[in-house]
């Protein structure tokens, strides 16, 4: 898992746009991998993300940020625990979209 936090510098309402500095570690993940998951606070910044990649990757809109945090601990702290591993990403997708909860889908994946 990566996490990249980046500043939003544009200056026009609806825009988005990074310095080179940190611009440049985000394109080399969206180039290298073939799935991504965005997580963004307001429908406007999932817009103007997708005109920042002009379009080229999909967006599926999360509504919070708060699992984020739970799931980065639970990375650190059950490295090695597969059970304790799945049941965080299991909360950590459940948090952060509609339909899939540990009956829906969790119990299948863990």
């Amino acid at each position: 898992m990566t996490v990249l936090r980046a500043n939003n510098i544009a200056k026009q309402h609806g825009g988005y746009s990074l310095s080179k500095e940190q611009r440049r570690p985000v394109d080399q993940v969206v180039d290298r991998l073939d799935q991504l998951m965005i997580l963004a606070s307001q429908n406007d910044l999932v817009a103007a993300l997708r005109g920042f990649w002009m379009r080229k990757i999909p967006i599926w809109e999360g509504h919070t940020r708060d699992a984020l945090v739970g799931l980065v601990a639970v990375l650190r702290d059950k490295h090695g625990d597969a059970e304790g591993l799945a049941q965080g990403l299991i909360e950590f997708v459940s948090g952060v979209s509609v339909g899939f909860t540990q009956r829906s889908h969790g119990d299948r994946r863990r």
